[in-house]
């Protein structure tokens, strides 16, 4: 650079950058400024913790003056990229994520990045291409191939993205996504057993995943695990109180089991989400054409210590479950 204390005045700036000191670490790269004007490193830097400090006006100006000093740099890019699509600018964005990739067209990372921002925007015939190119630079790369998969899935192309998942699974076993999707992919197909184990090991890593403990749900219903399906339920309910799905599959399991106050409860939460759903107005109707039922024939409705079953007692005090009281 030919200036005197620039270096010293850039590492001190790095150092306070690092230790969280942001205003500090400002003062510094723009006393390098001072020193060269030129200096496109010191621009980067300073927009660096600009961004931290959530003065985003002013770091789009210096990352542009940095990019104005030097073009050909595909981390400046990227990094100004990443920035302009958390703004919403998705035109320059991808423009910026462009340039990256031919600034540095063998660096996997700018490649993986432009491949995020193209499934972001629905343009996954694109997304799909670069993340190809990313992987052939970065095989190995676990998350890689876990972005490959979700766009195949949102090309429709359940193979491919079976493939994929199942990479990245071999490459990093501990990637939740990855089981929860392979689960999904493998139940639809038909492969109920090694779905569910895919599901459950993606509850185990990572339990509060709420769409898994729907697919488990279902895919345990499927298998006539009815246990498994009232508990995955129950996870589901737990995480997330609004899911519809979640409080009309405990209403139905709970009425299967005889317990008409849980059923009840658990069909008028799913009504209150949702008042119009056909399949919650229909256990309803169930639970009060059996209330009305036991009405007629003298019964009382009372719950076990359990908590788990509903009888009607009669007059001599005898129980019987509601679903054995004769029709007449």
């Amino acid at each position: 650079m030919g200036k005197d204390g620039l270096d010293e005045v850039m590492d001190q700036g790095d150092e306070f950058a690092k230790g969280g000191k942001f205003q500090e670490a400002e003062a510094e790269y723009r006393r390098a400024i001072k020193i060269d004007k030129k200096y496109a490193h010191a621009w980067f830097n300073l927009a660096g913790v600009l961004v931290v400090q959530g003065r985003i006006d002013d770091a789009v100006s210096a990352y542009e003056t940095c990019l104005n000093l030097d073009k050909k740099n595909g981390v400046y890019w990227g990094n100004y990229a990443t920035l302009l699509k958390h703004l919403g600018k998705s035109r320059k964005a991808e423009k910026a994520f462009s340039e990256a990739a031919k600034c540095k067209p063998d660096h996997p990372v700018v490649w993986f990045n432009l491949a995020n921002f193209n499934r972001e925007q629905r343009h996954y015939v694109e997304a799909v291409s670069n993340y190809k190119k990313a992987i052939s630079m970065m095989p190995e790369n676990a998350n890689y191939w876990n972005n490959l998969g979700f766009t195949y899935e949102a090309l429709r192309d359940w193979p491919s993205a079976e493939e994929a998942f199942s990479k990245t699974i071999e490459l990093d076993s501990s990637l939740s996504g990855a089981w929860r999707e392979l689960g999904a992919l493998r139940a639809t197909r038909g492969e109920l057993e090694t779905a569910f184990q895919a599901m459950t090991r993606c509850a185990e890593l990572n339990p509060h995943d709420a769409t898994n403990w729907g697919n488990r749900a279902k895919c345990a219903i499927n298998l006539g695990n009815l246990q498994d399906c009232f508990d995955s339920y129950q996870k589901v309910v737990d995480i997330n109180p609004g899911h519809l799905d979640g409080w009309i599959g405990l209403g139905a399991i709970y009425f299967t089991w005889g317990n008409l106050t849980y059923a009840q409860n658990s069909i008028e939460r799913a009504l209150q989400i949702n008042p119009n759903d056909v399949r919650a107005g229909k256990i309803r109707e169930d639970i009060s054409a059996i209330l009305i039922k036991s009405m007629k024939n003298g019964l009382t409705l009372i719950r076990d210590s359990s908590g788990i079953r509903s009888y009607l007692k009669d007059e001599n005090g005898d129980t019987t479950k509601y679903y054995l009281v004769d029709e007449d």
